[in-house]
């Protein structure tokens, strides 16, 4: 056994006290999104966000959509690494009024439409993800983005709560390793990823309630080995210390393995 922690089997709400207090039964770990995140009350403290990267060889993409109860947050960014070059753009509103995110991350599509910025996040029956973006870069060059984010049959996924309190907690959601297609066009530049089949997409799902200061360090990537196996991997340390879980494991054609104990950081 790698984790010592509890895995929940069955679909379980976050939250009880009508949303108010964390559901001592949602206290573990799953290999599959079956948390409801039923929150309530505390304005101020609730933080939901979709997060999504696409690794591509030298080309990183990523785009979001985020509602910290006092703002709402989305944007879209790309970085050539062969170059440098990099882009992209975003839009916040105070009060958060209009980014809306469901309890069940891909329960219901997501839309983010202003002047100059518009993104778009739906799951499909089969639980691939499909992101659409146009955008103006500060040049004013038109930038578009449109990719597909694959869900495997049978494909585990880490989902676990950490629980600072009974008050103060974060479910987390993070996907590695998921097959990544699309194209991305910039002013007269164009990128095609997922081809070689060599393209993976992450997603940090949150919906928590969160104290005010909160350390949190995250890693995590995906490529083939030489046998041919998908590789994932998952780590974070800092924000989940003293709690009893975690949010590390490791992929292989995606079947998760939970590792429980916290790991050692060394930065250089």
């Amino acid at each position: 056994m790698t984790t010592h922690e509890r895995e929940l089997l069955d679909p379980v709400n976050l939250a009880v006290d009508a949303g108010r207090r964390l559901n001592p039964d949602a206290r573990g770990w799953s290999r599959h999104l079956i948390q409801t995140a039923n929150q309530r009350g505390n304005p101020g403290r609730k933080k939901k966000w979709d997060y999504w990267s696409i690794q591509a060889g030298d080309l990183i993409l990523s785009g979001v959509v985020a509602n910290l109860d006092f703002i709402g947050t989305s944007d879209v960014w790309w970085l050539d690494m062969s170059t440098m070059a990099q882009g992209g753009r975003g839009v916040t509103v105070p009060g958060g009024r209009g980014f809306d995110l469901p309890e069940r991350a891909g329960a219901t599509p997501i839309l983010i439409d202003s002047k100059k910025y518009r993104f778009s996040m739906h799951d499909d029956e089969s639980g691939s993800a499909h992101l659409e973006a146009e955008w103006t870069e500060k040049n004013g060059e038109p930038g578009r983005l449109s990719a597909v984010i694959e869900m495997p049959e049978n494909f585990e996924t880490l989902n676990v709560v950490i629980p600072w309190s009974e008050t103060l907690y974060q479910f987390t959601s993070k996907h590695q390793g998921r097959p990544a297609h699309g194209t991305l066009s910039v002013g007269g530049a164009r990128w095609s990823f997922g081809d070689d089949q060599n393209a993976w997409g992450v997603i940090d799902i949150g919906r928590g309630r969160w104290p005010h200061r909160t350390v949190w360090n995250w890693g995590g990537g995906a490529g083939r080995a030489r046998s041919g196996e998908v590789i994932g991997l998952q780590v974070g340390a800092k924000w989940t210390e003293g709690t009893g879980f975690t949010e590390n494991g490791i992929f292989v054609n995606g079947r998760l393995s939970k590792i429980g104990r916290e790991l050692e950081w060394t930065y250089d």
